[in-house]
């Protein structure tokens, strides 16, 4: 799908080299509206703005302060933390 935008000519020449940052910028907006109106996934959020994880995605939710809807996953399917192969023991 291919969107375009329209700006009085003078905005434009002010964005002129910026057009990257300006489409990227928009393609995250529609990301975060989509998915605050359920409309799109976690995970569609992330293949959408082609983000390495879904940490990358949380990251873009919420400074489009977008509350990440946790409760509704299992605790299996949410980002795994990395694991150590030690466990943490006291030292004395």
């Amino acid at each position: 799908m291919e969107v375009s935008l329209q700006s009085p000519d003078e905005l434009a020449e002010r964005i002129g080299g910026h057009v990257a940052l300006l489409e990227r910028a928009a393609l995250e907006a529609v990301a975060a509206k989509a998915y605050e109106e359920d409309l799109l996934s976690l995970e569609q959020v992330q293949a959408l703005l082609e983000l390495l994880s879904q940490w990358e995605a949380i990251a873009v939710l919420k400074r489009h302060q977008v509350w990440v809807k946790a409760w509704r996953r299992s605790w299996t399917t949410w980002p795994s933390w990395p694991r150590s192969s030690r466990r943490c023991r006291p030292t004395i």
